[in-house]
């Protein structure tokens, strides 16, 4: 969420802007006139780096690029790794006179004359003598004659996400929900600003009765020395190459890097499994050992380049309290702790926008006015504090403030007032009712307050990420909001479990306890099981009847969890293991439930499928116990037949899989099916030759075609031998499996009878 629109917002920013850009154009100055030192170059690259966090969070992306452009080009012009030169100093004074003019242009792209100063930037950069920059003119006359060049190229924010060749049913990594994933990263030494000379302590001018300061004390990201080498010896050149690796900086596909990434978490899985399959004292196992070794050293190598400090996306964080708490003449503080935790950028990423919502949130719905605090015997000066820390593979972030709590009466008055609670106002009710999709319980007509998609939001995300998201609010003494996610998204700690004849993952990060069921005090009360846990009565569901699905075995253990809705419990019929599994998104196609999430890449073809246990728990209250199609899936994959047949059967369908045509003929001769589901890539015989066949025996039943290599002529064949539909497995097809299956039933029994 950007505050673009907002005047008074926009109007605050642009103040700051101007007093920056202006201290940006006298660095550039001095360095044209040859008198830049060092203190001068160390505040331009402060400079640049706070405009690329707060054009960040007030939405500017564009001034947000360029302030990061000027941070990295003073940064290694501060380090001596760039001589100062005229020509790159008319470049940076270009840029910095640029910023002001493109708050008037769109806020994702800026204005052309910026994009273009940024490209004389990239020009005097790139070459190697001082010979001037191509179409440079002095800044009086603002002239942008450069060749004209795409904001794209510089966009930290745009680009694809990860493409390969094939179309597989997952993908390694998606990108976020509200933006696209980073097309390029800058990697190796990209340093923060000298953390002795902390950046926007206040952020508060004297015209302002609010103040926000940040107290994180910032570790760098890297302390590794220069390296001193002697050129004339061939130690000089490896001693060269060091120096190189060490402080300059390269620019990186993320697409390509998350699929390297993906790719090695994926080898290592797999040599894991093939491992376990060995006889003990097999020749192979020295190997394998090195094999898996070297996996997961690629693996932690791509994730280094690819993580980043928590401080890339909670230091801007002030500037948004700063800038709030004049707004709203609230005086608060914000303390940060825990920006140095590196983590992954496509969580950070995916954690930047909720994490703005949850601030907004504070300061609207939970800090009171000086008036009320003081009266009510607190400090007038609010206190915000968002804290990290990491546990075993998981980072912890905690968002707490001291204001007033929720109010759980306005949440069900607002539930009520809009038909979205008719029952009993149940704390697991409420809690649904506080993280869904347009919930706001402010009466106030402003900008910040929005249309109440900030807890829902955090929420996707977190389940996006296969964590965990809890909240605690006392009246009169503040909220506080706990997220657990993984360090990585790719490669994630889950239980597996057995329910309903199949094999789920649940994320690891959501469970708290495990407990033998012969142990777990459990009481029944008006056809509800709840859980006697210590003080507390858990409800408690089985797994397999909140997906409506039939009991295969009686359960044996029991989950205990904690998510948005509040603490509880899930039986199942066997905890399998616990480990670390690669994780993949579902492609739409593959759309069902909203608690299935994802596929647990396990080894050796083996998948299961992904839960958010909070959802499957506000799903086992509408459970319909609708009437159940059956299907047959065809498909020689192991993880394929899996992953289809545990999509299918959470989203209501009784299913069987088989890995090829003779079997599935004998299924449908021994059976009664409404659907069938065949791959069209097969070794028996493929998928046109099976529906072929299929059609001899039961001319009447539905036959949907999956591939992933078919062409448009393979299509029109298996359409001639009676394939009613034929979808590839990347497809971006809007309806899920399920329902394509049910409209092809209805359509066929509406279809006149011969």
């Amino acid at each position: 969420m950007g505050w673009t629109t907002d005047p008074e917002l926009a109007e605050l920013f642009r103040v700051e802007l101007t007093e920056r850009s202006e201290r940006l154009v006298d660095g550039a100055r001095a360095m044209i006139e040859g008198r830049l030192d060092a203190e001068t170059s160390g505040v331009m690259l402060r400079e640049g780096h706070t405009i690329k966090g707060t054009g960040r969070v007030m939405g500017f992306v564009a001034i947000s690029v360029a302030g990061e452009r000027l941070e990295s080009t003073w940064r290694t012009v501060q380090a001596g790794e760039r001589a100062g030169t005229e020509v790159l100093g008319q470049a940076l004074e270009t840029v910095s006179l640029q910023l002001i003019p493109a708050l008037e242009g769109d806020p994702e792209t800026g204005s052309t004359a910026l994009t273009d100063a940024l490209a004389a930037l990239e020009s005097a950069l790139s070459s190697r003598e001082p010979s001037g920059i191509v179409g440079y003119e002095s800044p009086a006359q603002q002239s942008s004659s450069v060749a004209p060049t795409t904001f794209e190229d510089y966009s930290i924010d745009s680009g694809p996400a990860y493409r390969q060749e094939t179309t597989p049913m997952f993908d390694v990594a998606d990108s976020a929900d509200t933006k696209p994933e980073p097309a390029e990263y800058r990697v190796a030494m990209e340093r923060e600003p000298d953390p002795s000379r902390p950046l926007a302590h206040t952020m508060m001018g004297s015209s302002g009765t609010g103040r926000a300061r940040d107290l994180d004390h910032h570790v760098p990201t890297s302390t590794k020395a220069p390296i001193e080498v002697e050129a004339h010896s061939l130690g000089g050149l490896v001693g060269a190459l060091e120096k190189w690796e060490a402080t300059d900086s390269v620019t990186v596909n993320a697409g390509q890097l998350y699929s390297l990434i993906g790719a090695a978490a994926s080898l290592r899985i797999d040599v894991e499994a093939l491992s376990s399959d060995l006889e003990v004292g097999s020749p192979h196992e020295g190997a394998l050992g090195i094999v898996h070794d070297a996996a997961v050293a690629l693996r932690e190598e791509a994730l280094e380049l690819a993580s980043a400090p928590l401080s890339r996306i909670l230091r801007p964080l002030s500037q948004l309290v700063g800038y709030l708490s004049r707004k709203t003449e609230k005086e608060i503080t914000l303390t940060i702790e825990g920006g140095e935790i590196h983590v992954d950028r496509q969580v950070s990423e995916l954690l930047a926008e909720p994490l703005r919502h949850l601030i907004v949130n504070a300061v609207e719905h939970g800090i009171e006015s000086a008036y009320e605090r003081t009266a009510a015997g607190k400090s007038h000066i609010a206190q915000i504090r968002i804290a990290a820390h990491m546990a075993d593979d998981v980072v912890v972030i905690e968002i707490s403030d001291d204001g007033r709590g929720i109010d759980w009466q306005a949440v069900e008055q607002m539930g009520r007032d809009g038909g979205h609670l008719a029952g009993d106002a149940t704390e697991p009710a409420l809690r649904s009712l506080l993280f869904s999709q347009g919930t706001s319980t402010s009466d106030s007509d402003t900008d910040l307050v929005g249309e109440g998609s900030g807890l829902a939001q955090l929420r996707a995300v977190v389940e996006r990420l296969y964590g965990a998201l809890e909240l605690e609010s006392a009246d009169g003494a503040g909220t506080k909001i706990r997220l657990t996610v993984p360090m990585s998204r790719v490669l994630q700690r889950a239980h597996l479990v057995r329910s309903a004849g199949r094999q789920w993952g649940v994320p690891a990060s959501e469970v708290t306890e495990i407990l033998d069921m012969s142990d777990a005090v459990v009481e029944t009360d008006n056809g509800r099981s709840e859980l006697v846990h210590g003080s507390h009565r858990l409800p408690l569901l089985s797994l397999a009847e909140a997906m409506g699905l039939p009991k295969s075995a009686e359960p044996t253990a029991i989950l205990v969890l904690v998510g948005p809705l509040g603490p509880f419990a899930i039986s199942v019929a066997e905890v399998v293991a616990t480990r670390e599994v690669a994780a993949r998104s579902l492609k739409p196609m593959l759309d069902g439930p909203d608690y299935l999430t994802g596929a647990a890449m396990l080894g050796g073809g083996a998948v299961a499928l992904i839960l958010d246990t909070s959802s499957l728990l506000e799903h086992a209250d509408n459970n319909d116990n609708a009437p159940m199609n059956s299907v047959l899936v065809v498909d020689d994959s192991l993880g394929v037949r899996e992953v289809l047949g545990g999509v299918l059967a959470a989203d209501g369908w009784l299913v069987d899989a088989v890995s090829g045509m003779t079997e599935a003929l004998e299924q449908l001769e021994g059976g009664s099916y409404d659907a069938v589901v065949v791959d069209y890539d097969m070794p028996e015989a493929d998928g046109v030759e099976t529906a072929q066949a299929i059609r001899t025996i039961r001319p009447e039943i539905p036959i949907v075609l999956l591939s992933g290599v078919a062409r448009a002529e393979d299509h029109e064949r298996a359409l001639a031998a009676g394939v009613d539909l034929c979808l590839q497995k990347g497809s971006g097809e809007r309806e899920g499996l399920g329902t394509t299956l049910r409209n092809l039933i209805k359509s066929r029994l509406m279809e006149p009878t011969q």
